[in-house]
């Protein structure tokens, strides 16, 4: 059992940093949520919820034979699942923080391209309105030629 414990909780951590294949090539891989980052978190709460319900006194896993061994394996996979649930977080921090400093580079880049407003303007003028098109044509100038439209 405690070997099955670490064995997943190490293959969560690996599986923590591998990141899917973004569709667009400009977004980096490393400011995507992993599916086994979610996975673990949702591990870790599940083995979390389950180790604290089988240490409580009233519980009926409680009531058997061997209840230190039961209490021990409880208490085991109450911090596995806290480690599940801790390198989740880790994870969402590190994620969030590729993801400032992409959204950082991107702004960059916008404004490189676009060019900054001058200092003593910080406000853009704004562009012109657009042109009033008539809708009314003549009959003879209609694509249909007088005709009905269907």
């Amino acid at each position: 059992m405690r070997r099955l414990l670490v064995a997943l909780t190490v293959a969560s951590a690996v599986g923590c940093s591998t990141r899917p294949q973004p569709v667009s090539p400009y977004v980096p891989p490393e400011a995507m949520h992993s599916g086994l980052s979610t996975l673990a978190a949702a591990t870790g709460l599940m083995a979390t919820a389950v180790g604290s319900d089988l240490m409580d006194d009233d519980s009926r896993w409680a009531r058997g034979r061997n209840r230190k061994g039961i209490r021990t394996a409880a208490t085991g996979l109450t911090a596995a699942g806290i480690g599940l649930l801790g390198l989740a977080v880790l994870d969402a921090i590190e994620v969030q923080k590729e993801r400032e400093k992409f959204f950082k580079l991107n702004n960059a880049f916008w404004r490189e391209y676009r060019g900054s407003p001058v200092p003593d303007r910080p406000f853009r003028e704004p562009l012109p309105a657009p042109p009033d098109l008539p809708f009314r044509f003549d009959p003879d100038d209609s694509p249909l030629q007088g005709r009905p439209e269907p």
